[in-house]
């Protein structure tokens, strides 16, 4: 190999070279050259027979070998010459094109831009529902590094790239949390690929973790960072454990969605009251529970902006005492509740100076429960007028179809629709808009099609 570099070292860069000088001065001289000059066909005339006189190598024939088989060789090595040439042309030509586009792009002012800035020019685009690769097969940080040495740059000095902690193996955990450096964190789980996970640790087995969960044990693998937490997202998971593995405070998270899948609903437990971040998880504000009964006593359903409750049965709390939690969220914006129940209660009519004031909520939904329960809640508060109602009861006969006494938005509709739902039989729906054609800010259905859970 040394020697071939002795050979290929002096000879190929020149030749390039060369040939570059003289294609640019024949495009200077005349803009037609450049066929002649380009020209793969026209470069093979210069080759006559005359011009091949001095290459002078032959095979050595001591033995006096059959003259064909000599020249058999001799073509075999032409070949294979003629291929170490080709070879030694492109990358010593790939090496010139990437100095060239390196020093092209420094010279780009996209170049100059500082890493946090290109960064979240990639998270917007990554993001945007325009971007036809959504969702990305790799993580963030790693499809920035494969792009080039500068965007390379921009990953491993971009804290911000590296704060999506998923389910990873745990070499590659280590580095996200190394690489995040102290920003905050954004944790996802999927109890499904937990099995995966537990059986690349180093050191698991079943015998000598045997009382704990996948989950704990995962977050146990992450609980030094847990001050960094600001979002964390739980699909798949019991509640039971998420109470039981996460027994301490989380002071910085901002958003809690814990998302059990499937379509039953779930019944509310009973754990001590503090036991879910041992009661301190002061920033939460977006809340979303999916067949996960957490206690309405528990101290996180406080100082919400969000709250999304769906598939869920409150066995022990009525919704008076649903109420009182919205009482102790003022800020609430966004209100959800789907195919929710609660203890029955004697119902009660609150005197206009009694009702809850949430000046903020701007939506709410009220899906797949019996009529009771958004007449009660409804019926308990008071929202602004500009707030978009998505009501959707179910009643076992239409006696049972009790419409809310308190419809806030209803002085602003000015366009009203009722008809069937054709989407699901023996379901009506209101529609009101404030202008014809409009977004609907009132909607109000009905399901009477027999197939009624009133928990």
């Amino acid at each position: 190999m040394e020697q071939l570099k002795d050979i290929i070292f002096p000879t190929i860069p020149t030749l390039v070279q060369n040939l570059c000088q003289k294609i640019h001065a024949n495009r200077t001289e005349d803009a037609d050259a450049d066929a002649d000059t380009d020209n793969i066909g026209a470069v093979s005339q210069i080759f006559n027979e005359n011009s091949l006189t001095p290459f002078f190598f032959h095979v050595p024939n001591p033995d006096g070998n059959d003259p064909i088989d000599v020249m058999d060789a001799e073509y075999a090595l032409l070949m294979s010459a003629r291929q170490l040439a080709l070879d030694s042309i492109h990358s010593c030509t790939a090496r010139m094109i990437s100095a060239l586009n390196f020093r092209r792009n420094r010279q780009n002012t996209t170049h100059q831009l500082p890493f946090e800035i290109l960064s979240l020019i990639f998270q917007f685009t990554e993001r945007s529902s325009a971007n036809p690769l959504r969702p990305l097969r790799k993580r963030a940080p790693l499809n920035i590094a494969a792009v080039s040495r500068r965007w390379r740059d921009v990953a491993l000095n971009t804290a911000s790239l590296w704060t999506r902690i998923d389910v990873m193996v745990p070499w590659a955990t280590r580095i996200f949390l190394e690489r995040s450096k102290q920003a905050r964190l954004a944790i996802e789980v999927n109890a499904w690929e937990l099995d995966a996970w537990a059986s690349s640790s180093e050191g698991y087995s079943e015998e000598t973790r045997p009382t704990q969960s996948r989950l704990s044990q995962y977050v146990n693998s992450l609980k030094l960072t847990a001050h960094r937490w600001t979002s964390m997202e739980l699909r798949g998971v019991l509640a039971f454990d998420v109470v039981q593995t996460f027994s301490f405070p989380l002071p910085h998270l901002e958003v809690l969605q814990v998302i059990k899948g499937g379509d039953t609903l779930t019944s509310e437990s009973n754990p001590p009251l503090n036991a879910l971040f041992r009661g301190s998880a002061p920033c939460l504000r977006d809340l979303h529970l999916n067949a996960t009964p957490i206690s309405l006593k528990s101290p996180i359903f406080a100082g919400l902006t969000r709250l999304h409750l769906e598939k869920i049965t409150y066995r022990a709390s009525t919704v008076g005492q649903f109420t009182r939690v919205l009482a102790a969220c003022p800020d609430l914006e966004d209100l959800v509740l789907i195919r929710t129940c609660f203890a029955q209660s004697i119902p009660t009519t609150p005197s206009a100076s009694l009702l809850l004031v949430l000046p903020h909520l701007q939506h709410i939904a009220l899906r797949g429960m019996a009529a009771h329960v958004p007449k009660s809640i409804l019926d308990s508060i008071s929202v602004p007028s500009s707030t978009v109602l998505d009501i959707d009861i179910l009643i076992s006969s239409w006696d049972d179809a009790t419409m809310p006494e308190n419809l806030p938005n209803a002085s602003r509709v000015r366009s009203l629709s009722i008809g069937a739902d054709q989407a699901v039989k023996g379901s009506y729906k209101i529609v009101g808009q404030t202008l014809e054609g409009g977004a609907a800010m009132l909607k109000v259905g009905a399901n009477a099609s027999g197939r009624v859970n009133f928990c």
